[in-house]
């Protein structure tokens, strides 16, 4: 059916307005909006939170990065994106799923695991709802690293990957539970900041592989370079 785009879009920015009294301290505050040339409209499907969406365990080996924590978003809601941009910038390779990553691997391989098993990290989050959290798209963001592996075709070559940047005061609410068991379980303090290092985001997809912060690539809003708003027609 057809939805008014004036409707969905003062819709969104209400729904934005009323993170400014949900601010975290310490946590850097999202831009209210955007103002580039390009925008990107999104499934309206995609809510500010994902609660009918069941949450998905990973519990892999730790040094092989199985152990982390996401919060699984509704895939359709941003593959209009994904379409967007690989007709513009591609090929772009999309892993066919959507998600944003709460507890990284590095994260838990390196300092939580020394305190806390997986499934303790996990009753955590879903102890407070991590599906139902609100999150808000704050734009389209791009990084690029130059790819080093020589095994790689794309080797010297510098490539993109493409995501939505999210805000969500709930998000890092969580982390900061978490890190208070893990310091509660004798976890070193330094090892774990709820706040550093996070970067919450939406994957779309990629040129030849997704860069990381071990890549030396951040995304923070400075990366953005388009807006994003909500699709007129579901």
């Amino acid at each position: 059916m057809l939805v008014s785009a004036v409707a969905a879009v003062s819709a969104f920015a209400a729904a934005a307005a009323s993170y400014g009294s949900n601010a975290v301290v310490g946590v850097p505050p999202a831009p209210a909006s955007t103002h580039f040339k390009d925008t990107y409209y999104f499934n309206t499907n995609l809510t500010l939170s994902a609660p009918s969406i069941p949450y998905l365990p990973h519990r892999g080996d730790p040094a092989k990065y199985g152990s982390y924590v996401q919060l699984t978003v509704d895939f359709g809601s941003v593959l209009p994106i994904f379409q967007q941009l690989n007709a513009t910038y591609g090929p772009l390779t999309s892993r066919g799923e959507a998600h944003i990553t709460v507890i990284t691997p590095p994260e838990f391989l390196f300092a939580i695991k020394n305190a806390l098993t997986i499934e303790e990290v996990e009753a955590i989050v879903l102890k407070h709802n991590l599906q139902s959290t609100p999150f808000r798209p704050v734009c389209v963001a791009r990084q690029s690293q130059v790819v080093t592996a020589a095994t790689s075709p794309a080797v010297g070559k510098r490539t993109f990957v493409y995501n939505i940047l999210v805000d969500s005061p709930g998000l890092y609410a969580i982390r900061r539970e978490v890190q208070k068991a893990y310091i509660a379980k004798g976890g070193d303090p330094s090892n774990f900041d709820y706040i550093a290092g996070f970067y919450p985001h939406i994957t779309l997809g990629f040129e030849t592989n997704d860069w990381f912060p071990e890549d030396h690539a951040y995304k923070t809003y400075a990366t953005c370079f388009a807006n994003i708003l909500p699709a007129r027609r579901v």
